[in-house]
């Protein structure tokens, strides 16, 4: 979308309660929250979308490896016996 950035003579209110006065502010939430005109849905579009989609879904993922190894690296340090048993 591409407007001329002046201030509207009227404020929107989006569902979510955020107040937009120029087209700008419109764009930006639309991206943001990853919405777009029904003019606007195309291939491409639908594509980056599930491209985004995938890339968040394998950093949360890596995320949650990462936690699971350091913690079973702390447990296993934890559990290690420093001295030998006498016997």
């Amino acid at each position: 979308m591409t407007y001329f950035n002046h201030p509207w003579s009227e404020s929107l209110r989006l569902d979510d309660g955020t107040i937009v006065s120029s087209s700008s502010q419109l764009e930006t939430y639309m991206r943001d929250h990853d919405l777009s005109l029904s003019a606007d849905y195309s291939a491409a579009w639908r594509q980056n979308l599930s491209h985004r989609k995938a890339a968040q879904n394998r950093k949360r993922l890596f995320a949650d490896f990462l936690f699971h190894y350091k913690r079973s690296v702390w447990n296993a340090r934890s559990k290690k016996q420093f001295f030998r048993d006498n016997g």
